[in-house]
């Protein structure tokens, strides 16, 4: 019976040339998790051992195990990734997604596969994401030394407090993760929409400018009368000095 594994931040083989890039969108209620793997050909592994070597059917959580089926086949009760495959010029992209709700994302097979710790947090002010690694690194490059290279991205709109990200795009956070790398990821994010806190400033702009133009519109007059007075209180003291002079 042929043996199909699962690989931690993805889910793969150990094969030469594999990559994996981690997709995570944070909503108000849930976190939506793409991961992509993708392995290339070589003169050990045949693009129909990689055809082979993946699963269709990947539970979701951590702690259900994998059955091992041949024909690989879902099991009543389990909820599994949405699985689908692209054939490449030297190879297969593999990818697996599906829909968290923000709390149970703790239980996800990826990161739990991949970090030695996941700490995943919603209060009623804050949402934390902490994905903890040790001195060795992302568990994976262990598990499986085919793989070179992991890349984590997150989109969020809300407004990041805190991050240890490698670079930024607008509402894009990225991690590169290698053999070398030591660190985790680090998100902190305020329960507060990033377009909610321009429309609030905004507003508070356009209010405190038609305050300043309320007095004017209102009373024109007033405003009119005032000037004239003015005029000529300063026309006056101009005279007086100019007749001392």
């Amino acid at each position: 019976m042929k043996k199909k594994v699962i690989f931690l931040v993805i889910i793969g083989l150990m094969l030469c040339g594999c990559s994996a890039e981690v997709n995570l969108e944070v909503t108000p209620s849930s976190i939506n998790e793409t991961v992509s793997i993708t392995t290339n050909a070589d003169s050990t592994y045949t693009k129909q051992n990689i055809l082979e070597g993946f699963r269709n059917y990947m539970p979701i959580y951590n702690n259900v195990e994998i059955p091992d089926t041949e024909p690989d086949e879902p099991v009543s009760g389990v909820k599994y990734y949405d699985h689908t495959q692209e054939e490449l010029s030297n190879g297969y992209k593999n990818v697996y997604s599906h829909t968290f709700d923000f709390g149970s994302y703790k239980n996800a097979r990826t990161v739990n596969d991949a970090f030695r710790s996941v700490t995943i947090q919603n209060s009623s002010s804050q949402k934390t994401m902490l994905l903890s690694t040790d001195s060795g690194g992302l568990k994976s490059f262990n598990t499986y030394p085919g793989l070179e290279t992991v890349k984590v991205n997150i989109k969020t709109d809300y407004k990041v407090i805190k991050h240890n990200a490698d670079s930024v795009n607008g509402n894009v956070y990225t991690w590169y993760f290698s053999k070398d790398t030591k660190k985790g990821v680090y998100l902190l994010m305020s329960n507060t929409l990033d377009k909610e806190v321009e429309e609030n400033e905004k507003e508070t702009t356009t209010k405190k400018s038609e305050k300043k133009k309320s007095f004017i519109d209102q009373h024109p007059f007033l405003v009119a009368a005032l000037g004239i007075i003015a005029f000529i209180i300063l026309a006056a003291i101009l005279s007086k000095i100019k007749i001392k002079g």
